[in-house]
């Protein structure tokens, strides 16, 4: 996926299990607007886990598994108002409630003191504000970024920033490095770029598990006007 000066590699995880036609899975890939894309390669990736796991990417492409996030002891927006009800509830799949931000909105949560060596922040988001690019950061004109701070010795620190998308869809960063730094409570501030919402806002302790994986090229690629593409599409090459 070609941004302005670098190539980025993206996941998207299925929500539901594509029809297989066949022997063969089949995809539809399009803008929602008017915008344009450039695409190096496609593959897709499946990952085995344990029934009752969740799996997702981290922002640096790393494969991680979760369960049940635990949610904050306190979560409050800048001037301090309570946001329970709107991104921690039981449901992590329930988007009908959630917090609508601006631009440089903050949201501060406390997980409280975190007895454990595992913790993955686990965030359900889309993008609202359809592509404007946010005057005083450099994030891109597309997906438009949600930053997220860590609390160390009194200071927090620029841990990650996530790109949202188009609907709600789980995103994870990885605090595991960063706990044995932690004197006290676990605390976590989300600065936003623009309108987003978020429906969901939690913490997962538990363990990494084994995960295998295994990708599946692609076999055939055909453009609406320029036809067959899967040349292009299937190695890493210079073209898109």
């Amino acid at each position: 996926l070609l941004r302005p000066n670098k190539v980025l590699t993206d996941y998207y995880i299925l929500k539901n299990t594509p029809e297989c036609k066949g022997g063969k899975l089949s995809f539809k890939i399009r803008e929602l607007s008017e915008d344009i894309s450039w695409f190096q390669k496609f593959e897709m990736i499946c990952v085995e886990a344990a029934k009752e796991y969740r799996i997702g990417y981290d922002p640096e492409g790393k494969l991680l598994s979760y369960i049940r996030p635990q949610l904050p002891n306190e979560i409050v927006d800048n001037i301090g108002n309570s946001l329970f009800g709107k991104m921690a509830k039981k449901n992590m799949d329930d988007s009908r409630e959630y917090f609508k931000s601006k631009p440089k909105d903050k949201v501060y949560l406390n997980f409280g003191k975190i007895e454990t060596n595992f913790a993955k922040l686990i965030l359900v988001d889309p993008q609202v504000c359809g592509g404007v690019y946010c005057e005083g950061y450099n994030c891109p004109p597309i997906k438009l970024s949600i930053y997220i701070y860590i609390f160390i010795n009194s200071v927090y620190y620029l841990i990650g920033v996530l790109h949202t998308r188009a609907e709600f869809y789980p995103d994870i960063i990885d605090l595991t490095p960063y706990l044995p730094q932690i004197k006290g409570d676990l605390k976590i501030c989300l600065q936003f770029t623009a309108e987003h919402k978020v429906s969901f806002i939690g913490l997962d302790t538990t363990p990494p598990i084994p995960l295998k994986t295994r990708v599946y090229p692609l076999v055939q690629a055909v453009h609406t006007e320029l036809g067959e593409v899967t040349d292009i599409l299937r190695e890493d090459n210079d073209k898109f």
